[in-house]
């Protein structure tokens, strides 16, 4: 074998082994880390944390949102998330429904449900939404998939008990709560708004084998955002913080909307693990609505964490849809006929 093969192969074999590093570290710490994903697009994603925000589009209308995002794109076995949801608010009632599917090398997680929240008109403009949600939250294991260099898999008395031989898949169910406050204008916000959830509000363990599981931990979030009218344009802040009492993220963001059509904006977010708080990423962000319906956005995430020093490619990519309509309640036409035992001969 030349010399050139043989560097070929040691690259490919040390990109392996580091790849298959990551994941593993990655999902050893799932018990102790938060295992929700987080989404750059979280000012347009807000049923996905909080299930009071269900009740908070214009009466009568619905939303459909979807998003995708490949983490560290460019390396095996990276995270890959994708989100479908749709609110629909009749009156002061919202409904809510909300699929996420979470993929990181071989461990796969989804979570499914439904929520239902009412909207309380307050004094001065404001209001509260109250919304719970109810569904099931599943993690699967792939242990054909878990093999490394050295086959750490077996072990002096046989396969490590801690890894599935083939797929495993555990369930349980899953509850949710938020509020979602909003009032017209706030300390110089113009449509401000103010939510705190949690999920996972029944947390356990889930086990795929025997002394081979994962700690399902309660994520609490708080979230805050407004408009400031620059003439026809707006300049729209956003803060969201999220923890589980042992990993906190807080991001921050500003976007700017240009004739309501479109816009671009940039994130900052820091991680913390023990109240040690980091940068984690710089997110750029842009976007175009073709339409009063329909919306489009892409954002990037730039890692300046220790982690994007092991190659440049350490990029994320999230893209985003959103398709708003209007339900109309329309009563049936009037029908007319023809009476001839009528002067004018037409009645309804």
């Amino acid at each position: 074998m030349s010399s050139i093969h043989l560097n070929i192969m040691q690259k490919l074999s040390i990109k392996a082994l580091i790849t298959t590093t990551i994941c593993l570290l990655l999902i050893g710490n799932a018990a102790k880390a938060q295992q929700d994903p987080y989404y750059a697009h979280f000012m347009f994603n807000k049923l996905t944390y909080n299930p009071a925000y269900a009740s908070n589009n214009m009466q009568d209308h619905v939303c459909a949102t979807v998003v995708y995002k490949n983490q560290w794109f460019g390396w095996l076995g990276t995270p890959t998330t994708s989100n479908f949801n749709v609110a629909a608010n009749f009156g002061s009632n919202g409904y809510g429904l909300n699929v996420e599917q979470d993929q990181l090398g071989f461990q796969k997680g989804i979570n499914f449900s439904l929520s239902y929240s009412r909207k309380i008109e307050l004094a001065n403009q404001s209001a509260l939404s109250i919304g719970a949600s109810a569904g099931m939250v599943q993690k699967a294991l792939d242990g054909t998939k878990l093999r490394t260099l050295t086959d750490l898999q077996k072990t002096a008395s046989g396969t490590d008990p801690s890894i599935p031989a083939t797929d495993a898949t555990q369930s349980k169910p899953d509850l949710g709560f938020g509020l979602y406050y909003t009032k017209q204008s706030f300390m110089g916000l113009d449509n401000f708004y103010g939510g705190l959830s949690a999920t996972h509000l029944l947390p356990g363990k889930l086990t795929y084998a025997t002394g081979g599981s994962i700690n399902l931990r309660t994520h609490a979030q708080l979230i805050a955002g407004g408009d400031i009218q620059m003439g026809a344009n707006v300049l729209q802040p956003n803060i969201k913080f999220r923890t589980d009492l042992t990993k906190t993220q807080f991001e921050i963001n500003a976007n700017y909307y240009i004739n309501n059509q479109y816009w671009g904006g940039v994130s900052y977010r820091w991680d913390s693990y023990k109240i040690v708080y980091r940068s984690d990423a710089v997110i750029l962000m842009a976007g175009w609505k073709p339409n009063p319906k329909l919306k489009f956005g892409i954002s990037y995430d730039i890692t300046v964490s220790r982690l994007g020093q092991f190659t440049n490619s350490f990029g994320t990519v999230e893209l985003m849809a959103q398709y708003c309509f209007k339900l109309d309640f329309k009563p049936p036409p009037t029908k007319k006929y023809y009476d001839t035992r009528r002067a004018n001969g037409w009645q309804r």
